[in-house]
């Protein structure tokens, strides 16, 4: 029998990841952490790089924070515009991003950490020089290179889920403990329809719904049956305090009165009201 999914390794997703990159890059005639950049601004799709490029390259350029100088460029004759402490300066040197605005590299590296711990929102959208009127994007090899080795491979792992989340045909494997994933042969919609895959380490669950493996009971049915059979305090308390993460399907518990919720696990930041993007219905959810 021949299967219709295959499991994969992070490693094997790098490896598509890499090749989109090296294609956008080539194409356009730009680095490859420009072509990064602009690939997750336009959901990975390499395709709607390209149309939107060679529209309007300028425009793309400016939307994304794509400038034409030199990036990291050391400086040596300015002060930090954040910390000012010329000493510092003088020792460990300035760089600036393609903008030209000059910090030193203990600042870099503050700004830089803190913006990935802020979760893949900040740090991937894109990430843009300090100085509050500039929007130019750091470069991903400058992000990378002042990230703790820690942070970098949190940032590695977003940039990773970026990816993820916007292909039809693969998914991560629900278990929390787990981090490969399952890639469909076909671009079918298959939500809501259950289909059975399973990863390299034996962890079986429905394609469609996220659920564990539960054929031959339909997605519908098995919901209606798991809410019928369980206990109705219990459910009521799931169903008020924990949800779905929208991004990686894991329960979220709740805690407080605030609609802004920030998943665990990938980082995720939604509203607790809509499941929204907390960055897109912030300002019409937080009235409640």
């Amino acid at each position: 029998m021949v299967r219709d999914h295959t499991s994969f390794l992070q490693s094997n997703i790098k490896k598509l990841q890499k090749t989109k990159i090296n294609e956008v890059s080539s194409n356009l005639s730009i680095t490859k952490s420009e072509a990064c950049l602009l690939l997750i601004h336009h959901g990975w799709s390499a395709t709607k790089v390209d149309e939107a490029w060679f529209d309007d390259k300028e425009r793309v350029r400016k939307l994304v924070g794509l400038l034409k100088h030199n990036s990291g460029e050391i400086v040596t004759t300015q002060t930090c515009e954040i910390c000012f402490d010329n000493t510092v300066c003088l020792e460990k040197k300035l760089k600036s991003a393609k903008c030209g605005h000059a910090y030193c590299v203990d600042c870099w590296k503050r700004y830089i950490n803190e913006k990935i711990k802020e979760g893949p929102h900040e740090c991937l959208k894109p990430m843009r020089c300090p100085h509050p009127s500039c929007e130019a994007s750091l470069e991903i090899n400058m992000i990378r290179r002042f990230a703790s080795q820690q942070n970098r491979k949190m940032y590695d792992r977003f940039l990773l889920r970026s990816y993820v989340e916007t292909r039809k045909n693969i998914k991560w494997c629900p278990r929390p403990d787990c981090d490969l994933a399952v890639r469909y042969k076909s671009d079918g919609n298959y939500v809501n329809k259950y289909v059975e895959v399973s990863c390299r380490n034996g962890h079986r669950f429905c394609w469609g719904c996220g659920e564990d493996a539960h054929r031959p009971v339909s997605c519908e049915m098995m919901a209606q049956k798991n809410q019928e059979s369980g206990d109705s305090k219990s459910l009521r308390w799931i169903s008020t305090f924990t949800k779905k993460c929208p991004s990686c399907k894991q329960p979220i518990e709740r805690n407080g009165g605030c609609m802004h919720v920030t998943c665990t696990v990938c980082s995720y930041q939604f509203c607790w009201l809509c499941l929204s993007d907390w960055f897109l219905c912030s300002a019409r959810c937080n009235r409640f």
